[in-house]
């Protein structure tokens, strides 16, 4: 629960005697005050590394500024709590959260060979609108199953989604909740724009849960199925991805096994 919520921070940075990298640190605890405040999440401690640079051969080497924020909450009923694998056919598949054309630095990209210079913007007056319907959500029972959109995005969500529940699902691209140019398939599937969620809902919950979300980027994309695919519709109305869930498992595991 974001109001019973506080935060812990970690940073690992380079030389911080040096200006580029005082800077970046100085820019990145404002950034954490400024979303905290938002949020209303104090930061009630932390540590940091620094100074993890040095020199050898006429080559510096350091590591990337790296921060770590870890939350700790209150949850009153356990109960309440769900986990991101579906729980059966006939449920609808809900996005929430608005999706940009923000491909820089992600997976899609990496595998591509290219960085791109739109990188996830955080939007934290949006985000905590889209935490508190969703709270709200889990609080009443609504949600069977929910799983955030990070890496990989909206297709590595429904992927794990479907085959951590051996759960079918159809979805289409033309319902996802998206900024004003988002229109290409690839970006809606693979764009890692923050605070989106991907929520099942049974049947019997449907207006209670629509009518919880109203007034934020919210949308049913599809729904779970009695199959063992996963199939997405693009923009076009055409399949994009139609792919068995046990070659989207083996995909996932495959890289695990040492």
């Amino acid at each position: 629960r974001r109001r019973t919520t506080a935060l812990l921070d970690n940073f690992s940075w380079g030389k911080t005697d040096l200006p580029d990298r005082l800077g970046a640190l100085v820019l990145a605890a404002r950034a954490l005050h400024d979303t905290a405040v938002v949020y209303g999440t104090p930061f009630i401690s932390g540590k940091d590394s620094l100074n993890n640079e040095y020199s050898v051969g006429g080559k510096t080497i350091r590591i990337p500024h790296t921060l770590l924020v870890s939350a700790l909450s209150v949850i009153e009923d356990v109960t309440r709590t769900v986990t991101m694998d579906l729980k059966g056919p006939g449920h609808g598949l809900y996005l929430l959260g608005r999706t940009a054309d923000e491909l820089g630095g992600s997976h899609y990209y990496l595998l591509l060979g290219e960085t791109g210079a739109r990188v996830p913007r955080v939007r934290p007056e949006e985000a905590v609108a889209v935490f508190d319907a969703l709270e709200g959500a889990l609080e009443e029972g609504l949600a069977a199953s929910c799983h955030d959109l990070s890496e990989g995005g909206l297709a590595a969500a429904l992927a794990e989604m479907a085959f951590a529940g051996d759960v079918g699902v159809e979805a289409d691209l033309a319902a996802v909740p998206r900024a004003e140019g988002c229109d290409r398939d690839d970006v809606l599937l693979f764009s890692e724009s923050q605070s989106r969620f991907l929520v099942e809902v049974r049947p019997e919950h449907r207006a209670a849960f629509e009518e919880r979300v109203r007034g934020i980027p919210a949308a049913r994309i599809g729904e779970t199925t009695a199959g063992d695919r996963l199939r997405i519709r693009g923009l076009s109305g055409a399949p994009v991805v139609d792919e068995s869930l046990e070659d989207l498992r083996e995909a996932h595991q495959a890289p695990l096994r040492w």
